[in-house]
């Protein structure tokens, strides 16, 4: 059996970075230390969403965050996250994507020469 992962993926316009988690745990969003996804925003609440792989694919919810989270331009509390979904978050934009990792055989191929 394959185990899903979680590619988040956070740009503030100039910076893009990339994170990737083993699905199964709630990804927590914000600027608290506690994050697994950091978000360097004083606008952005400590924890501001939390992401959980569901049977459907991802959900997200909003944790109570004051400038809120935002799905494809609309304010939301919970919803349902899908492959071309934009998230924002304060001037963040962040995207989403499950990928399924492919097992390894333990043996390493020698290059080609």
């Amino acid at each position: 059996m394959q185990q899903r992962t979680i590619e988040v993926e956070v740009s503030d316009g100039l910076e893009t970075k990339r994170y990737s988690f083993a699905a199964g745990q709630p990804i927590l969003i914000g600027r608290g230390r506690q994050c697994h996804v950091p978000l360097d925003s004083n606008k952005v609440a400590r924890v501001q969403c939390t992401v959980n792989a569901e049977a459907g694919g991802l959900g997200i919810v909003d944790q109570g965050s004051g400038c809120g989270t935002f799905l494809n331009g609309r304010r939301i509390n919970r919803a349902y996250l899908h492959e071309a979904d934009q998230v924002l978050i304060a001037d963040l934009q962040l995207r989403f994507r499950v990928a399924s990792a492919v097992p390894c055989s333990g043996t390493v191929d020698s290059p080609v020469a």
